[in-house]
């Protein structure tokens, strides 16, 4: 019944086996302050696969992705990156985890499109 799909699944856990991903919109401020923008959370268990941006338009300062387990730097410049995790935090995460997107260095223009990309192994 159509009716009962995702009933007893999170969105952000659609399933086992398969690629998922949480997304967001990170825009600089004009004022130039420093802007962390929640991506979303990932599920305990989950394993990155990698850091996808498409940068709209360009930041005139820094973009860090953060989360208790992961740093990385996006590019800043107009385009898509992929980035991966680095050996010691591709998980599988010990807990469900937020991930971040830190626009500093005083950026006063800006706006990306971040995904974090992961799977859910079968236990």
């Amino acid at each position: 019944m159509v009716t009962a799909l995702n009933r007893q699944i999170s969105a952000r856990e659609t399933g086992f086996e398969m690629a998922q991903f949480i997304c967001g919109r990170v825009a600089a401020l004009p004022s130039g302050a420093e802007v962390m923008t929640s991506i979303g959370k990932l599920p305990v268990g989950a394993v990155l696969i990698g850091i996808a941006s498409r940068v709209v338009t360009a930041f005139n300062g820094a973009v860090d992705v953060d989360s208790e387990n992961l740093v990385a730097v996006l590019a800043t410049t107009a385009g898509s990156q992929i980035v991966m995790p680095a050996a010691d935090s591709g998980g599988p995460l010990d807990s469900d985890t937020e991930f971040y997107v830190t626009v500093s260095g005083g950026a006063t223009a800006g706006l990306a499109y971040v995904s974090v990309l992961y799977y859910k192994p079968v236990k």
